[in-house]
């Protein structure tokens, strides 16, 4: 066997085994819910089962990651998480694992103090008054269109709700952008002054129930959360619950939307809405199938609804739509679910030319297949590593676009840049590729390959087949894989083949699949008019 292949096939084994483990924890969980009283699980005037089950799914689901990593806060957690075994290496590492957590705390204290004095922005005051709507989203998904930073959430939503006569507030978390294409209220250096006079603790001693939980936790998956871990998280979620109450009561807000429900800062929104009578909406922005541990299997329905868990939940699609119904007996009874479509991409098909093309760089055509796009996601190392050699076995006359999340941390992005220099190769864009909107990427492209990003879905109906090169990615996209819309690639060596395989697929098959994905306009105005309806807004 060559060593590329011995490369690919540990890649394979460990990506199929983060596969397995997505769909049997996430049954764990259900199995848990169904057979132990988490009505119970209680802190403060709020159910707490939601963020624990959140939690601890997405800690397990990056568990076998933790395992081969060598950092240090990764070596302290794998000693740590043994903590009930005092050992002198358990006892060593609690010490230096605390010692860790002080320096951390000072670091972030340090950068507390940069965000309160920092606000170049001039963003509207959170607090407002006239506002209905408020939209809770994230500056990371602002792409630069037209030498304005526009966010693929809120901007989209702002323009359908403007055309009744509606005018929503954002409320933006994350780092500064500027200029935006409409106002906002960037949260991040207010709810940071108001929590320094806003603390609520928990005692310290951990209840009944989350020993009970954490005991089942550590026999079944071999995982450990301690309760002060959680307990700090808690605090945190009801201080900020405090401070998005007071705004939404100041605002005269009746409708809150928002970006990821399992967020804990938009869990402490989705539970001060509901303290005031607000409806309460999950905006869908990728995949809400059944490797998602937010979206599937919550089958044990609450005595009372769950103050975490939104009252709506906007879907793309009907098929989306039914999904979740089906999936979730717990939504089916509290929750609503309604197409609302994907308003960015219905946007962008009605309008020619709604914002300029790529550069002339990776405009350049070639013969034959030409132009391949690689949407990269958060925490793909492994991924990047295996497209070094995807790359080497293809001719030099494709030109491959390289686009990288945009939650992906400055150290993980320089090792991809230079994974990629490192070919010495000038067919190859990733600087372009990660600062242009993915629409107009996918404009611009004859094939798209990623592990499992939502970006399959959104390329078919830019004609566009897509190659998943992981496990996890097969696993997602087996719906489509077997109608003959994307491919499933087992072996880098195959990637040649693979691409000329995809290429004869007719991008009007990819397009007219989308049409099962995406609601057209007409039906997204009408979930979202229901939507309004409920919320009691006049339009």
């Amino acid at each position: 066997m060559s060593e590329d292949s011995t490369t690919m096939s540990t890649q394979n084994t460990i990506t199929k085994h983060q596969a397995i483990l997505h769909e049997s924890l996430i049954g764990s969980f259900a199995d848990y819910e169904q057979n132990n009283p988490v009505d119970d699980y209680t802190c403060f005037d709020w159910n707490c089962w939601p963020l624990l089950r959140i939690i601890a799914s997405y800690q397990l689901s990056i568990h076998t990651r933790r395992e081969s990593a060598t950092g240090l806060r990764s070596l302290l957690e794998r000693y740590f998480r043994d903590e009930a075994l005092e050992t002198p290496h358990t006892l060593v590492a609690s010490k230096l694992y605390y010692l860790y957590n002080k320096a951390l705390a000072l670091r972030k204290k340090k950068e507390l103090k940069r965000v309160l004095g920092h606000d170049t922005c001039h963003s509207v005051s959170p607090d407002a008054p006239g506002h209905e709507i408020v939209i809770l989203t994230q500056s990371g998904r602002r792409t630069m269109l037209d030498g304005k930073f526009f966010d693929i959430y809120s901007d989209p939503i702002i323009q359908n709700f403007q055309g009744r006569n509606l005018s929503p507030m954002v409320w933006e978390q994350g780092s500064e952008k500027w200029p935006r294409h409409s106002n906002s209220a960037w949260i991040t250096r207010q709810l940071a002054i108001e929590l320094e006079h806003n603390g609520h603790q928990l005692q310290r001693n951990p209840p009944e129930w989350f020993l009970e939980f954490t005991h089942w936790l550590k026999c079944t998956h071999n995982h450990v959360i301690t309760w002060d871990r959680f307990r700090r998280t808690i605090n945190l979620l009801q201080s900020r619950s405090i401070v998005f109450k007071k705004w939404l009561d100041s605002c005269g807000t009746r409708l809150l939307i928002s970006v990821c429900w399992y967020d804990p800062l938009v869990m402490a929104a989705t539970l001060a809405a509901k303290r005031t009578g607000i409806a309460t909406v999950d905006l869908q922005h990728g995949m809400q199938n059944n490797i998602h541990s937010a979206y599937t299997d919550w089958n044990h329905v609450p005595t009372e609804p769950y103050a975490l868990i939104p009252d709506f939940f906007w879907s793309w699609g009907v098929n989306d739509a039914k999904r979740l119904i089906t999936n979730n007996a717990a939504f089916e009874k509290y929750c609503k679910t309604f197409v609302g479509g994907n308003l960015w991409y219905n946007l962008w098909h009605e309008k020619d030319n709604l914002f300029t093309g790529l550069p002339d760089k990776a405009q350049n055509d070639t013969s034959g297949i030409g132009r391949i796009l690689v949407t990269l996601q958060h925490g793909s190392t492994n991924f990047s590593d295996q497209l070094v050699e995807m790359i080497k076995k293809c001719p030099p006359g494709w030109f491959w676009m390289i686009r990288m999340h945009p939650a992906t941390l400055p150290r993980e992005r320089e090792h991809i840049k230079d994974t990629l220099d490192a070919l010495e190769q000038d067919n190859i864009d990733y600087e372009i590729s990660t600062n242009t909107a993915l629409y107009t990427l996918l404009s611009n492209c004859d094939i798209h390959i990623t592990g499992h990003s939502t970006s399959a879905l959104e390329a078919l109906g830019f004609g566009v087949p897509t190659i998943t090169a992981t496990e996890n990615g097969a696993l997602a996209f087996r719906e489509f894989i077997e109608n003959g819309v994307m491919l499933a690639m087992k072996e880098s060596s195959m990637i040649s083949d693979t691409i000329k395989i995809a290429a004869s697929i007719p991008k009007s098959k990819c397009r007219e699949y989308s049409k099962s994905i995406f609601a057209p306009t007409a039906d997204a105005n009408s979930g979202i008019d229901t939507l309004l309806s409920a919320a009691n807004i006049q339009w």
